[in-house]
């Protein structure tokens, strides 16, 4: 939930900064609050909790900024995810967006920084070379996942083995 705070706190930040007023194409904002979008890639308990956090967060900042919402029911569903950033540009200012695919929504994302959208990603890092190759910079607030990865797999060898068995059989049960 840090994580979500945290991103809602640079985008303020980045807009406080860079004093976007207006849409491009014109159209008049229903307030002179900065909006931002929340997009994201499941209702899955983790990001029902961070949906909830980042309500609770605009509720106690909501002179702040507008926060707008949207989630695709899986991971599965990234037609959908493109429809809903596609949708957010028009109505935000920015987008904290955990995407379904680390790849596949790079280029709608694109077409929002350059039409001066702030976009922040969390929980699934975008691919670096796909960002690269599309002239995309996108920040990531968030763990390092790959990194821990590497950290856990060097502690395996100091978990006994059939307690480790053990738990694997329980958490891989179906249930």
């Amino acid at each position: 939930m840090s994580q979500l705070v945290l991103s809602f706190a640079c985008v303020r930040l980045t807009l406080a900064g860079c004093g976007r007023s207006g849409d491009p194409d014109g159209a008049e904002k229903k307030s002179d609050k900065p909006r931002s979008a929340l997009v994201m890639k499941s209702l899955a308990t983790i990001f029902f909790t961070m949906a909830e956090a980042a309500r609770v967060h605009q509720a106690e900042n909501g002179e702040r900024y507008e926060l707008i919402f949207g989630s695709i029911k899986d991971e599965r569903d990234l037609s959908r995810q493109v429809a809903l950033i596609e949708g957010m540009v028009a109505a935000g200012d920015a987008i904290v967006i955990a995407p379904a695919d680390s790849k596949a929504l790079v280029p709608v994302l694109r077409r929002a920084v350059r039409q001066g959208v702030v976009v922040v990603n969390i929980s699934n890092r975008f691919d670096a070379e796909v960002l690269a190759a599309g002239g995309v910079t996108i920040p990531f607030v968030g763990p390092d996942s790959r990194t821990g990865s590497f950290r856990l797999r060097s502690c395996l060898p100091l978990i006994p083995t059939r307690l480790a068995a053990s738990h694997w059989r329980r958490s891989a049960a179906p249930g």
